[in-house]
């Protein structure tokens, strides 16, 4: 009965997450009926289930006959992500030109002549956040294992034993949840590497005419961190692509979680016991009022380490629950092997 499991992971892993649970009730009892019509007295050996599954087709054909899709760029599991992802992505594109727009405008003054280029940036800015979200679904979906479609070919020619194996625990991934982190640690990636100054405060100084733009967040920080952190990127990366290539974890792929876990834990600790983030160049005083501005310094010193805080207990957690994964699927391998 092996080789049915399989054949049911195999067909409604190509399905919409709301139409598996149906599909493979429906799907398993026509395969029972099929295998108690072939043999009604008996239990069916490998050859006949073999046999109804060739019957049945390759999974690529029975998952579009349930869910009504054909051939696609970006499939069923990912494609309420990939919008949600678009309008998110949109969202933050339209906030963030407004925003920088607005500030410039504050200290340079406005024009009417300003609208054309602000409506610019911002059309330009959506399609090029549109055009990076669906790139990295379309490699999510063409690495996905199984993503090749079968059209085309003769069912004939399609080997039940070909089927991929079902996850066991610690194993199974959801793809949208490995697509999410890739674009999160890519956009975390961009950030730290290329634009850290967007992060800045502004607030009025004590003329009412004049404002300004104080850089309350120094990243240098993290500067002699650099080389670790981006050691750690690429290892995610690499991880990710590996999740998307096999569909579901490894033994390997948990090592690179635990190693990427534990070197994150490190560098936060250090970060914790290390100086505040926030440090304003005396540059940027001007006429600003001191005692606010300590005041902001404050609570930003104390929100940074509260975050660092809570990025490391959930690391921990996450450090924890990822070593019992490796055990359990250690432990497998070894059933397995033996």
């Amino acid at each position: 009965m092996e080789l049915i499991e399989r054949y049911l992971y195999a067909v409604c892993r190509k399905m919409p997450s709301r139409l598996r649970k149906d599909a493979e009730k429906q799907l398993r009892s026509s395969i029972m009926h099929e295998l108690e019509a072939r043999i009604p007295d008996g239990t069916p050996g490998e050859k006949e289930i073999v046999d109804v599954l060739r019957r049945f087709g390759p999974p690529d054909k029975v998952a579009r006959q349930y869910a009504g899709k054909w051939l696609y760029v970006i499939g069923p599991e990912l494609y309420d992500l990939y919008f949600l992802l678009v309008k998110l992505a949109s969202l933050c594109v339209l906030v963030y030109v407004f925003t920088s727009f607005a500030l410039e405008r504050l200290q340079n003054g406005f024009g009417a002549g300003d609208i054309p280029g602000l409506v610019w940036r911002m059309c330009t800015g959506i399609f090029a956040a549109i055009g990076a979200v669906t790139v990295v679904f379309i490699l999510a979906e063409r690495l996905s294992p199984g993503s090749e479609p079968e059209t085309g070919r003769d069912d004939a020619d399609w080997d039940p034993e070909s089927l991929p194996e079902v996850p066991g625990p610690g194993e199974a991934i959801r793809v949208s949840d490995v697509v999410f982190g890739l674009i999160f640690t890519l956009l975390l990636f961009i950030f730290l590497n290329f634009y850290p100054l967007l992060v800045r405060n502004y607030f009025q100084t004590d003329d009412p005419e004049v404002a300004k733009l104080v850089s309350l967040v120094d990243l240098g920080v993290i500067k002699p961190y650099m080389v670790y952190i981006n050691i750690l990127f690429v290892l995610a990366f690499l991880k990710f692509f590996l999740l998307l290539r096999d569909g579901r974890y490894r033994l390997y792929t948990l090592t690179m979680e635990i190693i990427g876990d534990l070197g994150s834990l490190i560098i936060l600790v250090q970060l914790l016991l290390g100086p505040a983030i926030v440090e304003v160049p005396s540059q940027n005083l001007g006429a600003v009022d001191m005692a606010e501005l300590t005041r902001l310094m404050d609570v930003i010193s104390m929100l940074y380490r509260g975050i660092l805080l809570v990025s490391g207990v959930a690391l921990a957690a996450d450090l924890v629950g990822n070593t019992l994964k490796f055990t359990r699927c250690l432990a497998k391998y070894r059933e397995r092997a033996g």
